[in-house]
């Protein structure tokens, strides 16, 4: 283990936190949350989509979003969300290519000026180019069969699909549909 590395509970992970990231199954987002302690006055960044326990479809999304559902359990806490239209493939692929060219861009939305520029700043720092877009509820709300579709083109892998082209695809449609 590094030298500076720790073992603890989530509620020793986000104690002394200012920002924390659900990165986690929906389904298990009720036990993280239970886990992870106070959040209050904290940044909540989530990746995490409501998807149903065998990735097939999107439980949350038609008249409500996962980030309001989200917003509701911790509402003390300032919540982003971000990178859900971002496939895991696509992470090291951006890391080895950040500073050599554009960056790609990361939707991101939010209720909270504070919370969301927290949240560009880290955008950046992992090589994306933060696009802030509307408010949770308009974002979310109109987004989220945009996301699925990202996250099924991962999960099924179609040949003709790189991670970066779908990503591509989906930041251009979400920016025709919010512009």
């Amino acid at each position: 283990m590094p030298a500076r590395a720790q073992v603890g509970t989530p509620a020793d992970a986000t104690r002394d936190a200012e920002v924390v990231l659900l990165a986690v199954q929906w389904r298990r987002v009720d036990d993280v949350l239970s886990e992870a302690g106070n959040l209050s006055r904290k940044v909540l960044l989530s990746c995490s989509l409501p998807m149903s326990k065998d990735d097939t479809h999107v439980v949350i999304g038609h008249t409500s979003s996962g980030a309001e559902t989200l917003a509701a359990k911790v509402r003390s806490a300032q919540v982003v969300p971000a990178s859900s239209t971002v496939p895991t493939e696509v992470l090291f692929p951006v890391f080895e290519k950040w500073g050599k060219g554009a960056a790609p861009d990361l939707i991101y939305c939010g209720d909270d000026k504070g919370a969301k520029s927290t949240a560009a700043r880290l955008i950046c720092d992992v090589g994306f180019n933060p696009v802030d877009t509307l408010p949770t509820r308009m974002t979310c709300l109109h987004t989220n069969r945009l996301r699925h579709r990202v996250c099924h083109r991962a999960m099924t892998k179609r040949s003709e699909d790189s991670p970066f082209a779908v990503h591509r695809q989906i930041a251009a449609q979400i920016r025709i549909l919010l512009y």
